[in-house]
C-alpha cells in the first residue's frame, strides 16, 4: 500500500508542479488529495500542510462556506491525529461558526 500511496503522491506532486501558483481552482483538489494521502500514510503535519493550502485556495477564490466547511473538518480531524488538540478545536469551532452562518448546514 505505501508503494502505491508512493506513486500516487509523485504523479499529484508533478501535476502540482505544472500548474500555475495563481491557478487556485485547479490547485485546490491536488492539495485535498495530498492531503488525504499524506494522512492515510499517517503523515499529519505533510497533511496539514496541504489541507492548509486548499483552504487558502479556496479563500482565494471566495468559495461559499459550505465548501469550506469540509476542509476545516478535514484539518480539525488532522490536527486531532497529530495530537495537536488546541488546534483541532480551533477548526472545528471555525467549522461550527461556518455552520451557524448557514443553517442548513
Amino acid at each position: 500500500m505505501i508503494t502505491v500511496s508512493a506513486i500516487k503522491g509523485c504523479k499529484l506532486l508533478r501535476e502540482l508542479d505544472e500548474i500555475s501558483d495563481v491557478d487556485y481552482q485547479t490547485r485546490m483538489p491536488l492539495y485535498e488529495s495530498l492531503g488525504d494521502l499524506c494522512c492515510k500514510v499517517n503523515s499529519f503535519t505533510r497533511g496539514i500542510h496541504y489541507y492548509s493550502n486548499q483552504l487558502k485556495c479556496a479563500m482565494a477564490l471566495g468559495k461559499p462556506n459550505t465548501e469550506l466547511i469540509p476542509i476545516y473538518i478535514s484539518l480539525a480531524a488532522t490536527y486531532q491525529d497529530n495530537k495537536d488538540h488546541s488546534k483541532a478545536i480551533e477548526c472545528y469551532r471555525k467549522e461550527l461558526e461556518l455552520r451557524h452562518d448557514n443553517p442548513k448546514e
